[in-house]
């Protein structure tokens, strides 16, 4: 899941797009090492770094340095402070496990961990059937509902994995690879087939379950 002009994801929205909502649980550009979990809305929801009211217990760093982030805009994205979670260095360390946390609640949200596959401090039962959020510690990122997003805007979400070709990472394209010459995204995609031998997904499951 690496290459210059790739754009993966792993992600999950609804219809009328963007009223019912999106997540983007994976989702990186080009020759990234760190992945980035986005949430994408209309006008309702943003977050504000200083409110001391919001429980901001992740290990992530916002990907805009902005003060309030306004998920209409690109703003709400969370990157992993984990730089083995994209591309090469995912892949080196043989991939990992991905838990996701809808908590479809007034006061729930969006929760996301990431573990490497020989993390020493994974818990046991992400990879039993049992699994138990209460138990995993701060996730990499979470998107809060209640007053800084209404929860049941969120509905209908489809499951989509795919990879698409440039687009954003056209935006980035220059200076994530900086050795393809005088190529755009666009042209170096079309005529270097060979670079994407390793811009593929191997998913071994997909597990879903519900909290009691």
């Amino acid at each position: 899941m690496t290459g210059c002009g790739i754009w993966p994801a792993y992600w999950i929205y609804g219809p009328s797009w963007p009223n019912h909502g999106e997540v983007d649980i994976i989702e990186m550009i080009d020759l990234a090492s760190n992945n980035q979990i986005s949430l994408h809305t209309n006008a309702s929801c943003q977050f504000n770094v200083s409110d001391p009211e919001i429980p901001y217990n992740f290990t992530g760093n916002w990907g805009q340095n902005t003060q309030v982030h306004q998920c209409v805009n690109d703003e709400c994205g969370i990157v992993s402070d984990n730089n083995q979670s994209f591309g090469i260095p995912f892949n080196e360390a043989k991939g990992g496990y991905v838990a996701f946390l809808w908590d479809n609640t007034e006061n729930g949200g969006f929760y996301s961990w990431f573990w490497n596959r020989n993390d020493p401090n994974m818990p046991e039962d992400v990879t039993t059937d049992t699994p138990n959020p209460a138990g995993w510690g701060e996730p990499v990122a979470m998107f809060p509902f209640g007053k800084w997003c209404p929860y049941n805007m969120f509905d209908e979400n489809a499951l989509v994995v795919n990879i698409d070709f440039c687009g954003w990472a056209s935006q980035e394209f220059e200076k994530e690879c900086p050795n393809t010459g005088a190529y755009n995204c666009v042209n170096y995609v079309a005529e270097n087939p060979q670079a994407f031998v390793d811009a593929y997904w191997i998913i071994n499951s997909i597990k879903v379950f519900q909290l009691e």
